[in-house]
C-alpha cells in the first residue's frame, strides 16, 4: 500500500517534544509509527506543505492549467511543473492522512495551496476513487491550554 501523510503545521516541533510543538504534527507521527509497525513493508511519502509550502496559483498557473497538454509551451510546462510532482504523489497514493490545525477558523494556507495544486483539470477529479481512504487527526476541541482529545478518525471514500 502506497500511503502519503501531509503535515500543514505552521509549528516545526512535536508537542510531546517541545512545549510550543504541534499537536497535529505529534498526531500524524504517532498514526505513522504505529502504521509502520504493523505494515512495515508499505511505502509511505511525507509532504511538509507546513513547512514548505508550494507556491500559490497564480494567474499564469490557472492558464497553463486551463492549456491542454499538447498545447502547453516550456513556460507553461515549468509553471506547473511543482504541481504535477505533487499530483503525480496525490494519484500513486492508496491512503492520505492529512494532519491539519485549525488557524483563525480555516485550514492553514500552505494547505489550501497544496489543495489548489492538486485539484487539476484533466489530472484529478473531485469525486473521490472508490476504496481509497483518507485518515483525518483530529487535536480536539479542548484546545492546546487544557490539552488534545488526539483522535484521528478514518474515512472510507
Amino acid at each position: 500500500m502506497n500511503l502519503l501523510c501531509i503535515d500543514s503545521s505552521a509549528r516545526a516541533g512535536r508537542s510531546d517534544q517541545q512545549a510550543h510543538g504541534s499537536h497535529t504534527r505529534r498526531l500524524s507521527a504517532g498514526f505513522l509509527h504505529r502504521w509502520k509497525a504493523r505494515r512495515p513493508h508499505d511505502r509511505v511519502v511525507h509532504r511538509d506543505v507546513g513547512l514548505h509550502p508550494p507556491a500559490p496559483v497564480t494567474g499564469d498557473w490557472v492558464r497553463a492549467a486551463f492549456t491542454r497538454p499538447e498545447q502547453r509551451d516550456q513556460r507553461m510546462r515549468e509553471t506547473l511543473r511543482e504541481s504535477d510532482a505533487l499530483v503525480d504523489e496525490l494519484i500513486a497514493s492508496e491512503l492520505i492522512v492529512i494532519a491539519a490545525p485549525m488557524y483563525n477558523f480555516g485550514m492553514p494556507a500552505p494547505l489550501k495551496a497544496w489543495i489548489d495544486n492538486v485539484v487539476r483539470v484533466g489530472r484529478t477529479s473531485l469525486r473521490p476513487r472508490p476504496g481509497r481512504g483518507a485518515v483525518l487527526a483530529d487535536a480536539g476541541r479542548t484546545g492546546p491550554a487544557t490539552g488534545p482529545a488526539g483522535r484521528a478518525r478514518r474515512f472510507r471514500l
